[in-house]
């Protein structure tokens, strides 16, 4: 599995210490909150310019997605994530 900050080192991390730092186990409950932000964040960017309305849309829909299905299956938000916002983003990607 890739990591969001992958490309910042040679190797993965040790298995303990990426165990000790992961934060996924309790901050899963903001992730109603996380997509929220991602949203607000699209959203943003799209009106910088920096997303086209099509992009920006796309995004939009799959995010309302990940937030319905975690809602309808608290079981959906889990994985082998570091956080909350790295889950999102694998799902999103």
């Amino acid at each position: 599995m890739t990591h969001l900050w992958s490309g910042r080192f040679d190797g993965a991390p040790d298995e303990e210490v990426f165990a000790f730092q992961a934060s996924f186990a309790f901050d899963r409950r903001l992730f109603e909150d996380d997509v929220t932000g991602s949203l607000a964040w699209a959203e943003a960017l799209a009106g910088a310019g920096v997303l086209s309305a099509g992009d920006a849309a796309a995004i939009r829909e799959a995010l309302v997605e990940i937030r319905d299905r975690g809602r309808g299956d608290p079981a959906f938000v889990d994985g082998p994530d570091e956080d909350v916002h790295a889950f999102v983003e694998r799902k999103l990607i």
